[in-house]
């Protein structure tokens, strides 16, 4: 997300996402993922 969002905002797209795609998901800023992962999340990343 752009910079200058909420926690609410993260909190829509997610309650927007669930909805949509009828399944949990989990929305985190590219800052809360961990290390471990961060790599291959951002290469696989597509813009919604």
């Amino acid at each position: 997300m752009e910079p200058g969002r909420s926690l609410f905002d993260l909190g829509g797209l997610l309650m927007e996402l669930q909805g949509i795609l009828g399944c949990d998901v989990d929305v985190v800023t590219e800052k809360g993922l961990r290390p471990r992962i961060r790599e291959k999340v951002l290469k696989e990343a597509l813009p919604l």
